[in-house]
């Protein structure tokens, strides 16, 4: 993981495979895809927990497969396409596995106002992970006392553009970005293709490199913002350590 300043606890426990993805839907209230949207064809729009690539069907399959991790990355879909039950999965987390368990959340922020924002923060979030260029969306996260971070993904053309949008994250207090590479899957290629984008091997031409480009831009400049790129081949192989730390 490439990085500048310090880097969200999140992304770095996740990038030493201490981290395990939970999907509290598949759901997303986006009314278009994202053209980069990475979700498996078979589960897009579907309704269902997993933990990593297992089905969910009860609290105590869910704190079972947490057992062997440091923390917890709750995603989607959109965790707040199903507020009631993305709380509940928090909590009972945070009730098993104390307040050190640290647990990020990645959000679109549709659904992110005021009264979410709280019930999130009282249930032990962590860190919340906005994936939106709505500033006023990141200065409503900043009333509370936890981590905030942007996601966002590289998508070559608007390197200009995001190095803006960064700059003005940094005046607004936001802790970090994370840039992720834009990937390649079964859902989204044709997508990226009518766009249209040359791909990479797994990524589109020109995003990793995107990525480094404007961590590189913020370090020579001493941008008071922390930085870290989301690299496809190294998310890969954190994944096999991840099923393999569920496994033992």
């Amino acid at each position: 993981m490439e990085g500048y300043g310090n880097v969200s606890k999140g992304c770095t426990l996740c990038s030493r495979a201490e981290k395990i993805p939970v999907y509290t839907t598949f759901i997303c209230n986006k009314k278009e895809k994202c053209i980069y949207c990475p979700v498996a064809i078979g589960l897009f729009g579907s309704d269902q927990v997993m933990v990593g690539s297992k089905r969910i069907h009860n609290s105590q399959e869910l704190i079972k497969s947490l057992e062997n991790a440091k923390g917890a990355s709750i995603t989607g879909g959109e965790p707040l396409a199903v507020p009631e039950r993305t709380l509940d999965i928090i909590a009972k987390i945070k009730e098993v596995y104390g307040k050190d368990f640290h647990l990020h959340m990645y959000t679109n922020g549709l659904a992110f106002d005021e009264t979410i924002a709280t019930k999130f923060y009282k249930a032990g979030l962590d860190e919340i992970k906005l994936h939106t260029f709505d500033l006023e969306k990141f200065k409503l996260a900043r009333k509370f006392d936890w981590d905030v971070s942007a996601s966002l993904v590289c998508l070559p053309e608007q390197k200009e553009f995001l190095l803006a949008f960064i700059k003005q994250l940094e005046g607004l207090g936001v802790n970090s970005v994370t840039l992720s590479e834009a990937e390649v899957s079964k859902l989204n290629s044709q997508n990226l293709r009518n766009a249209p984008y040359e791909t990479e091997g797994k990524s589109i031409k020109g995003s990793k490199q995107c990525c480094l480009d404007i961590i590189d831009y913020a370090r020579k400049n001493n941008w008071d913002i922390s930085i870290n790129s989301c690299i496809i081949e190294e998310v890969m192989e954190t994944a096999k350590q991840r099923v393999y730390a569920i496994e033992i």
